[in-house]
């Protein structure tokens, strides 16, 4: 089991910023508050002290019975959690299982019936240098709500402090890359987005800006959470269809 870890880092500025640091009382400045070196990869819209807000992130359905993954930061404390796949309306969805501590959440939902989930592959036969890619919702205010690819490798098998439950990555994600999958080259799911390295905070503490330093948990911390719900399988998955699997996720709070 992975140690207590803060997961408070995506940063919301445009990359590459030389900003001395975020703006006193923005959602960067009390993700810095929270935690001053890691900042989440979700998107959304609430004030420190706000009494709602609205997540935006990213999801995939898995092989079997409606269970979509995704991270805990997501859809924590949400009371409305909609979802919608490429082409299709918005459905609800409800938290099926959470593990905080590794920033996962599992949601039940009534998958399109012509959406195929992904399979869920064993993240210890991953090895550093391995290409992988990501599918999701980055920015959707900004870049549309379209599905976005984007690919690198594991650059490393451990994350923030020797972290074991993740994988550094070179994959480029922003805020709403959050719970999409990690996927190998062939098609299988190895992690689950979730954080990017903070670079005020970065900047800050080295004077220098973060080249490719992103998170993902790894697929073994998300078998689980499922259960009876775990589907084995070992079937090639195409972009295409990965693309049809991952799905918009918007989460109401407070």
């Amino acid at each position: 089991e992975a140690g207590t870890r803060s997961r408070g880092w995506l940063n919301e500025e445009e990359t590459g910023s030389r900003s001395k640091g975020p703006k006193e009382g923005s959602r960067e400045w009390c993700a810095l508050k929270r935690s001053p070196t890691q900042m989440t990869a979700g998107q959304g819209t609430r004030a420190c002290f706000g009494t709602s807000s609205t997540s935006a992130g990213t999801g995939f359905l898995l092989e079997g019975e409606g269970i979509v993954v995704t991270a805990n930061h997501v859809v924590a404390g949400a009371h409305t959690i909609m979802v919608r796949f490429p082409d299709h309306d918005w459905v609800q969805a409800s938290i099926a299982s959470q593990s905080p501590r590794n920033d996962l959440a599992t949601l039940r939902v009534e998958p399109p019936t012509d959406t195929r989930g992904l399979h869920l592959g064993s993240s210890s036969v991953v090895h550093t240098g391995a290409a992988v890619y990501t599918v999701g919702y980055p920015v959707v205010s900004v870049l549309g709500d379209e599905p976005k690819y984007t690919d690198g490798v594991i650059s490393s098998m451990t994350g923030l402090q020797g972290d074991h439950a993740l994988f550094q990555i070179t994959v480029p994600i922003q805020p709403g890359n959050s719970g999409g999958p990690l996927i190998s080259a062939d098609g299988t799911v190895i992690g689950v987005i979730v954080s990017s390295a903070a670079v005020a905070s970065f900047y800050s503490l080295t004077e220098s800006l973060p080249q490719n330093v992103n998170w993902a948990v790894k697929s073994d911390y998300v078998t689980p959470l499922l259960g009876e719900s775990a589907v084995s399988g070992s079937e090639q998955r195409s972009i295409v269809e990965v693309v049809s699997a991952v799905c918009q996720i918007r989460a109401t709070k407070g």
